[in-house]
């Protein structure tokens, strides 16, 4: 509905989105094969929410090669915040695994703790 949407309002920059999903049965070397199949037979514009730390892992090096955008990515692994060896990617979907701990150890706090945090958060 989201891209439709778009799509009648003329698109990204005038382009409209084509949204292509393909199976890789969860297999890193299914996920080069079908990214690769993506870039050079589909011409992608950008990769959107790719899942997995190996996946992403296994693609990555590939997709900042040929200059392919992987927007909100699915990993925790906090090396996909490092936007120097991947100036191409926007994490976002799943937060970093380090972010996450601390997430968890914030929730445990007593409840007046937890407050004061939210308050210097804000």
């Amino acid at each position: 509905g989201y891209f439709k949407m778009i799509n009648e309002q003329g698109g990204v920059g005038g382009r409209k989105i084509n949204f292509i999903s393909l199976d890789d049965g969860y297999v890193p070397p299914k996920t080069v094969e079908q990214t690769r199949r993506l870039v050079e037979q589909d011409e992608i514009a950008a990769i959107f929410s790719s899942l997995g730390t190996a996946h992403n892992t296994a693609t990555a090096k590939y997709l900042q090669t040929k200059q392919v955008p992987q927007l909100f990515i699915g990993s925790g692994a906090s090396k996909f915040g490092d936007y120097n060896q991947y100036p191409n990617l926007v994490a976002g979907v799943q937060a970093t695994s380090v972010p996450k701990r601390a997430s968890m150890r914030i929730t445990r706090l007593p409840r007046t703790r937890r407050r004061n945090l939210r308050s210097c958060a804000e």
